[in-house]
């Protein structure tokens, strides 16, 4: 190497003239010429194995060596022996044409008398530069990566957690597109707030696919979203937004009114009336979520009102393969719709919300079916924004169409062996680990006793595996991996243990006495003891009248199901306790 450095440069001389020779494809020349000179420079000598070992196949060693003893030698040479390896470099890969396999052929035959002592010239060289010696190539090389479908731009790396964030913080950055589709709604929002963001950038991604996309399980990607906020935090600007990207990928029609006046409301959007088509993808705003749940649950109400959660709750689960048909009714034509994805967005204030409640739409599966996102207050302080909403970035827009890809059609056609199937089925399925976990965290959801917390609990796993396959899918995977199931499984947990807490903090009503007689077999059930100071705990948000859970805890008692196992005294409230009866269990 030192010979390497001092070596002037040779203007005209014998480096020129061995390029020169390479460069008109030459061989013998080359060879002769590099022959002589390769005691006085030793880079001739690996011109000459790289040369021999681009052509040489029987061996495959020699491309490597040169290739990094090349490598080592052009770091510290001078500038015209640079130039030389570039010319090299690019009359080598020349070699390599489909054009030149015949000449190339012909040369071989002729280089193979100097094979042997080229072999020796690379390795003598191999063991001055101290290059280590690649391991043979194996017999089967792997498959070359296949190109992925989608453009550059779906793949830009989403904003990470800032440092020191927390496990909760940590949830607001989701991956790929739908981080992109956050921060768009956050960069525009004059009061931005994360969770109303994230609230808003699933609930649009979801619409972008449902109907479109099968999740591991076959599951639909639908989602009930609910924003809890006081009043002022800033949700009309998420509505904008949403609206936007609907646009954006042609789903503008999916946005329709506020508010659910009945059942038949829901079945004529979804089957269409008066000669017009129906719309079976619909994503619904209601504001004043917690007035639209006190109307439809007042006892004034008629069937057509008070059975809205139901039919909420049936399209909710539906399977998207499946098609669907509204309730019968006199005169009524009944219409097959194919596939329904009916979504909800709604806002409410918290206390609102949950004060609406009542015990049926929680045991009936209503209220587990909710993600709900606790904005509190929201943003503190109001900004400038970087832009207006109305101007979505471009690409984004440009990458969330070419991944959500055309509407599915109203019918789902074509018809195959006499079922309709979806034109555009695109199945997502597990990645390595992921299905045990999910059907882990499944069981541990499931296997929670009886009650109030299983109800709401129970479709904690479900809502994760539509959230992981959105995000999966728009970050161009056709697979849930790890990352994006314990990403959703927070997610979940987040929400479900929100409206856990809130139920306990502002949920009242004034139950009938066989519904607070179930709340109380279940607890006890749970616990398998009950002190008074428990039992009047429980029923707090049930009733305002004591003589009810009184009366709830004696029927227990008359039924034999519960043991009074230290009586209650007036004037002493801590005392009175009641065992669950195990041996009530076996008759």
């Amino acid at each position: 190497m030192e010979q390497l450095q001092r070596k002037p440069s040779p203007q005209g001389g014998e480096a020129t003239e061995l390029v020169a020779l390479v460069r008109t494809g030459n061989v013998d020349g080359a060879l002769a010429l590099n022959a002589q000179i390769a005691e006085e420079m030793p880079f001739a000598t690996l011109v000459e194995g790289w040369f021999i070992g681009k052509i040489e196949e029987e061996w495959p060693n020699a491309k490597a060596i040169a290739t990094e003893a090349w490598a080592k030698a052009r770091a510290s040479a001078p500038d015209w022996l640079r130039e030389v390896a570039a010319l090299c470099d690019a009359d080598c890969a020349a070699f390599r044409g489909r054009e030149r396999l015949a000449e190339l052929g012909a040369r071989l035959a002729r280089a193979k008398p100097k094979l042997g002592e080229a072999r020796a010239k690379v390795e003598a060289l191999d063991a001055q530069l101290g290059a280590v010696k690649p391991k043979p190539a194996p017999v089967h090389e792997p498959a070359p990566k296949a190109k992925s479908k989608y453009s550059a731009d779906v793949f830009r790396p989403a904003p990470l957690p800032p440092e020191g964030a927390t496990a909760l913080e940590q949830l607001t950055y989701p991956r790929g597109l739908v981080g992109h589709v956050m921060e768009y709604m956050l960069d525009t929002n004059a009061l931005p707030d994360r969770w109303m963001a994230l609230a808003g950038a699933l609930s649009v991604c979801a619409k972008a696919l449902d109907r479109k996309v099968l999740g591991p399980r076959d599951n639909s990607v639908v989602l009930f979203i609910l924003i809890l906020a006081e009043s002022g935090a800033g949700k009309n600007h998420i509505l904008n937004c949403i609206k936007t990207i609907l646009k954006a990928v042609g789903l503008e029609s999916a946005f329709i009114g506020t508010g659910i006046a009945s059942t038949q409301s829901v079945e004529q959007v979804l089957e269409g009336m008066g000669g017009e088509d129906g719309n079976p993808s619909v994503l619904l705003e209601i504001d004043e979520y917690g007035s639209f749940l006190n109307r439809i649950s007042s006892k004034s109400q008629s069937g057509n009102v008070a059975e809205i959660p139901s039919i909420l709750c049936s399209l909710w689960g539906h399977s998207p393969q499946a098609s669907w048909k509204g309730s019968i009714k006199m005169h009524k034509k009944m219409v097959e719709v194919h596939g329904p994805a009916f979504a909800i967005f709604g806002a409410s204030t918290e206390p609102m919300f949950y004060k609406a409640l009542k015990s049926k739409q929680i045991s009936g599966g209503f209220v587990s079916r909710h993600l709900a996102f606790n904005a509190g207050r929201g943003a503190e302080r109001m900004i400038e924004p970087k832009y207006s909403w109305v101007a979505c970035p471009k690409w984004l827009m440009k990458a969330l169409k070419e991944i959500a890809g055309r509407p599915a059609p109203i019918d789902n056609t074509p018809i195959i062996d006499g079922l309709h199937v979806v034109w555009d089925w695109r199945g997502i399925g597990w990645g390595p680990g992921t299905k045990e976990r999910w059907y882990d965290y499944e069981y541990e959801n499931r296997s929670k006793p009886s009650g109030e917390d299983r109800d709401v609990w129970i479709r904690a796993a479900d809502i994760a595996l539509r959230l992981a396959t959105i995000v999966a899918v728009f970050r161009g995977s056709s697979e849930v991996d790890l990352v994006d199931l314990e990403w959703a499984i927070g997610v979940a947990e987040y929400s479900t243990e929100k409206i856990v807490e809130g139920l306990a903090s502002h949920s009242s009503e004034d139950m009938e006495q066989v519904e607070l007689i179930r709340i109380v077999r279940a607890k006890l059930q749970q616990k398998g003891k009950l002190t008074k100071g428990l039992l009047f705990k429980t029923c707090e948000n049930k009733t305002n009248d004591q003589r009810k859970i009184w009366a709830a805890i004696n029927h227990l008692v008359i039924l034999g199901e519960a043991i009074v196992i230290e009586p209650s005294y007036v004037g002493r409230p801590t005392e009175g306790k009641w065992e669950w009866n195990a041996k009530f269990e076996e008759r």
